[in-house]
């Protein structure tokens, strides 16, 4: 069914954006530093991507080097296509196979960075919401984006405290919810944030910004490829948005998805 709803998306596209008047969009374009930019730019997220990893999971109790986790990184890319959870899984089970670590704890590290690179999207968003007021089909999302960055920080921020606070001692109202709240703080998420620091998480936070840099500006270089020039408050404000459509799981790794979400943001 998915890809049966990307094959339609695409149809759509095609239709409005005839694929003739495409190909010789593309005939004027840049190829030689299309294809250089994009090989460049490929390396750089996977070698960045696969070493705050492994800084990642060295600190939480997993030892582990960036060359180790190359190979399996760059399969789990291919399989995130077809699926997001089942790519971040591959990584999870092909360290639990190597290293003999819990199946759970290693999940529980692979969640805490996607969802530190969720928040780097939704942050970037409201960078960009600053420079630029995206909109798609006229409605404005400028303040779903910082309503939306506004709950995910008070919910980081809640899952630290939830992490770190003895709730049995707390009886909070009549049914004493502290008591209730702890059987949490076994699962095996919390017990790996409850293992670190607020300074980890940050760390984590920081490693992770180089790679998530590229990824939203990268259009705008490519822009450069077919003559164009985008704003970078545009871009800024653009991309993010594209990610969160593409996480979407509607369609096989967003395709089809994110390619409406950025003729919609861009076309303009």
């Amino acid at each position: 069914i998915p890809w049966c709803l990307a094959a339609i998306v695409f149809w759509f596209l095609f239709k409005r954006y005839p694929l003739p008047r495409l190909v010789e969009a593309t005939r004027h374009a840049n190829l030689l530093f299309l294809i250089s930019f994009s090989v460049v730019y490929f390396l750089y997220i996977w070698v960045v991507d696969c070493w705050g990893i492994a800084r990642t999971l060295s600190r939480f109790g997993i030892p582990t080097g960036t060359s180790e986790l190359l190979q399996v990184r760059a399969a789990s890319y291919l399989i995130t296509i077809v699926n997001y959870g089942v790519g971040q899984g591959t990584l999870a089970f092909f360290l639990n196979r190597k290293k003999n670590i819990p199946f759970l704890k290693i999940s529980s590290v692979i969640l805490l960075i996607t969802a530190i690179d969720l928040y780097w999207v939704i942050s970037f968003a409201l960078i960009g919401s600053c420079f630029a007021k995206p909109n798609i089909a006229g409605i404005s999302l400028q303040y779903p984006i910082r309503i939306l960055w506004i709950v995910s920080t008070l919910c980081l921020i809640l899952l630290s405290v939830l992490a770190h606070v003895d709730l049995g001692r707390i009886a909070l109202g009549p049914m004493a919810l502290g008591k209730r709240l702890q059987r949490f703080q076994s699962w095996s998420f919390f017990h790996i944030l409850h293992e670190g620091h607020v300074r980890h998480y940050i760390a984590t936070l920081l490693e992770r910004l180089p790679m998530h840099v590229a990824i939203n500006a990268s259009l705008y270089f490519v822009a450069w490829t077919f003559h164009s020039h985008i704003p970078f408050g545009v871009i800024i404000s653009s991309i993010p948005i594209v990610i969160l459509i593409g996480a979407i799981p509607i369609t096989p790794g967003g395709l089809g998805t994110t390619q409406i979400a950025t003729v919609s943001l861009l076309k303009d």
